[in-house]
Parts: structure tokens; sequence; C-alpha cells
């Protein structure tokens, strides 16, 4: 009978063991698991940040500032349209209807004077 207890205590250690085993590696991947996110989430600010950068970058080889050109544009199509003419095509179609020097037509002769 003695036999008998000591066994049982033995496996209850050996029970006992194991499970503060896995809890040591429960613990362990737990605190991988948080580690890894972090990186995740610092990779994804890098990674954002960088993107900005490259945005702000564009912006400033294609004419700079916040405006987008401002004047600049708006001249731009000013000098486009003929003078009095009304656009009617649409989708990059060009088609003037109206009075006008002509400029700005395809195949039209610009005015002497």
């Amino acid at each position: 009978m003695t036999l008998r207890i000591a066994e049982t205590a033995s496996d209850a250690s050996d029970v006992e063991g194991r499970i503060r085993a896995l809890n040591q590696e429960l613990m362990k991947r737990k605190r991988e698991a948080e580690q890894l996110k972090r990186e995740a989430k610092r990779r994804d600010k890098e990674r954002l940040k960088a993107h900005e950068a490259s945005l702000k970058k564009q912006i400033e080889v294609r004419g700079g500032g916040a405006g987008g050109g401002g004047e600049e544009a708006a001249t731009a199509r000013e000098k486009q349209r003929p003078e009095g003419g009304v656009a009617l095509g649409g989708r990059g179609q060009r088609r003037w209807e109206g009075g006008g020097s002509g400029a700005g037509r395809e195949g039209a002769a610009a005015p002497a004077g």
C-alpha cells in the first residue's frame, strides 16, 4: 500500500511539473506574439511614412505647394480655349462651337495680327 501512495505522489508531481512547463511555454509564446505585433505596427508605420514622403515629393515635382498649380494651371487652361468658344466634347474630345479666332482648334491656321 505504501508503494501505491508513493506512485500517486510521484504522478501528481509529474503532472504539476508538466503544467508548469506548459505555462512557461504559453507565457513565452504570448511574449513573442506581443513582440511580433509591435514589430508589425512599427513596420506599418514606417511604410506609411515612406508613402507619405513619396506623395509629398510627387506633389513638389508636379507643381509644388498645396494649390496644385493654382494660377498657372488656370492660365494654361484658358490658353487652350478659343475666345468666345464653348467646349462641347467630353472625355478628352476637343470639339468647339462658337465664335472666336479659331486658335486652339486642330487644323485651323492662326490669324495674322
